[in-house]
């Protein structure tokens, strides 16, 4: 049985290498942070105007793998947010109908659509060590 099991493993160790012809591959991770604590940023996003004031803090990073991008997060002071079904949403939290060429703006004061303020701005959430808000990605090194 102690044989059996030593020559599986031993198969199961060297498959991975017989699979991809003994050769070693190599992954290049690339990440590209935006971040803007207090500069005002405007951008669009599913037809619609998303503006955060220098009171908001806004991180967009892209992780790329081999070229071809893996993770895409944006936060506004450490919340995710984006247009979601029609609505925009920061936080969990929705802020009403949305639509296509609608104009929000994210400011100390609350969130606005169109001029119509639709709620509280959430408190700001400090970052974690390799969260998408800190000054350096997460270490994903295997």
């Amino acid at each position: 049985m102690k044989n059996a099991l030593r020559t599986t493993l031993a198969l199961l160790a060297v498959l991975p290498l017989a699979a991809c012809g003994g050769e070693q591959r190599t992954t290049t991770s690339t990440w590209t942070t935006i971040d803007s604590p207090g500069g005002g940023v405007t951008f669009e996003q599913s037809g619609v105007t998303i503006e955060a004031d220098s009171s908001v803090r806004l991180v967009y990073r892209v992780r790329t793998q081999n070229g071809v991008e893996t993770e895409n997060v944006q936060t506004l002071n450490g919340h995710a947010f984006g247009v979601e079904d029609g609505a925009f949403v920061l936080g969990g939290r929705e802020y009403g109908p949305t639509p296509e060429g609608s104009r929000v703006m994210v400011q100390a004061d609350g969130v606005f659509v169109d001029g119509e303020r639709r709620g509280e701005l959430p408190p700001a959430v400090e970052p974690e060590s390799g969260s998408v808000d800190s000054a350096e990605p997460p270490d994903v090194t295997r």
